[in-house]
């Protein structure tokens, strides 16, 4: 298979080529995924050497253990949970865990510009959507990010944060209206 034909193919598809060995199918696993894990491994911790120590730690443990995984349909949901464990254990000493959230993020920036309403924001209220979203919990800050960015469904979020499937639908609530009262105080009195 050529290097263009992994491109097509779907998360099933590359991830059973790449179960296989083909080592073109790693490589476009890694491309289709690399911005997403950098940009939410930034959130967990603001070293960002160990952030790309723990990316590539990722990776080459999928691909020496590529004979023993499981089938999966989200390859990227598979890729979050390992990347956020490794962040985790690495940090677990150091006790410098803490979800960051920055809206001058540039893949977060691209995210929402592409979306119809971001394209007529102004500075003002991008600032005012970042203050809201600082006010919120680590957590609530994740479940955003999971859910909203990197659009992973309740299941997978669940098991990325590992929480039940209701809980990660009530942290989702609150953090909405969390979301919808700090950014309403914003605009009414700044």
């Amino acid at each position: 298979m050529s290097s263009n034909d992994y491109h097509t193919l779907k998360d099933s598809e590359l991830w059973m080529a790449f179960c296989d060995g083909e080592r073109k199918a790693l490589e476009e696993i890694y491309s289709r995924n690399i911005n997403m894990l950098y940009s939410y491994g930034a959130k967990i911790t603001s070293d960002t050497a160990l952030v790309e120590d723990c990316i590539q730690e990722v990776f080459i443990t999928l691909w020496e253990k590529r004979k023993r995984l499981r089938t999966t349909n989200s390859i990227k949901f598979y890729l979050f949970k390992s990347l956020k464990r490794r962040i985790y254990r690495k940090l677990k000493e150091s006790k410098k865990l803490g979800f960051r959230y920055d809206f001058s993020d540039p893949f977060l920036a691209t995210t929402f510009k592409n979306e119809p309403a971001g394209e007529e924001m102004d500075e003002q209220t991008v600032k005012k959507i970042n203050d809201s979203l600082n006010k919120l919990t680590n957590r609530q800050k994740e479940i955003i990010y999971l859910r909203f960015y990197a659009k992973l469904d309740f299941q997978e979020i669940a098991s990325v944060m590992e929480l039940s499937v209701k809980a990660t639908y009530k942290l989702q609530a609150r953090a909405i209206q969390r979301l919808k009262d700090n950014f309403l105080f914003n605009f009414t009195f700044f």
